[in-house]
C-alpha cells in the first residue's frame, strides 16, 4: 500500500504526542484522497536522481530559478535505502502549490520499517522565486551534507510552525 495511502486510513499518524491532534489534519486527509497526482518512485529513479545530484553538486543551486512543480497538487513517495545499522525509511511528500508551480507548501511522511507512519507536525512552505526568511510563523533551517552545497536551495524553504 502506498505510504500516503496508508496514513489516510490510520488514524494514530494524525496525534502528536499528548491528546493534540496536528492542526492541518482534516484538511490533509481530504486533499490525500483526493490528489490526482501520485507518483512512487522506484528504487532505480532515486538511485539515479542521487548519483546524478551527487555526481553534479551545484545542480540543485543552479536550477532553483527553473524549478517547477508540475501540478497543482501532487503526491510523491520513495524508499530510503538503510545505511547499516539503521532500517530503511519511506518518505512521502504531499504538494500543493500555486498556479507557477514555484510557490507551495509541502507536508512531509515518512515510516521508519516496522513503525506507524508518521506526519510531520510542520508543513514546509517554498518558493523558489524569493529567498525566505523566518518570521513569528516559520523557522529558518539548515541542511549539510558532504557532497552538496544545500544552503542556496534550502534559503527557499520554510518551516511554518503553528504558533499553539
Amino acid at each position: 500500500m502506498l505510504l500516503l495511502d496508508q496514513v489516510v486510513r490510520n488514524r494514530a499518524a494524525w496525534q502528536l504526542p499528548g491528546d493534540q491532534r496536528i492542526p492541518s489534519a482534516p484538511d490533509l486527509r481530504a486533499a490525500l484522497i483526493s490528489c490526482p497526482a501520485r507518483y512512487a518512485l522506484d528504487p532505480d529513479v532515486v538511485q539515479f536522481t542521487r548519483d546524478l545530484v551527487l555526481s553534479k553538486p551545484d545542480l540543485l543551486a543552479a536550477s532553483v530559478d527553473i524549478q517547477r512543480v508540475p501540478a497543482p497538487q501532487l503526491c510523491i513517495e520513495w524508499t530510503e535505502e538503510p545505511c547499516e545499522p539503521d532500517p530503511p525509511v519511506r518518505f512521502g511528500l504531499f504538494v500543493k502549490v500555486a498556479q507557477n508551480g514555484q510557490l507551495g507548501e509541502k507536508i512531509v511522511v515518512y515510516e521508519v520499517h516496522d513503525h506507524e507512519p508518521e506526519i510531520s507536525p510542520a508543513p514546509f512552505a517554498f518558493d523558489f522565486d524569493t529567498i525566505l526568511k523566518g518570521a513569528q510563523t516559520g523557522a529558518r533551517f539548515g541542511m549539510s551534507h558532504d557532497r552538496l552545497p544545500l544552503d542556496n536551495f534550502f534559503a527557499h524553504v520554510t518551516a511554518v510552525i503553528d504558533p499553539q
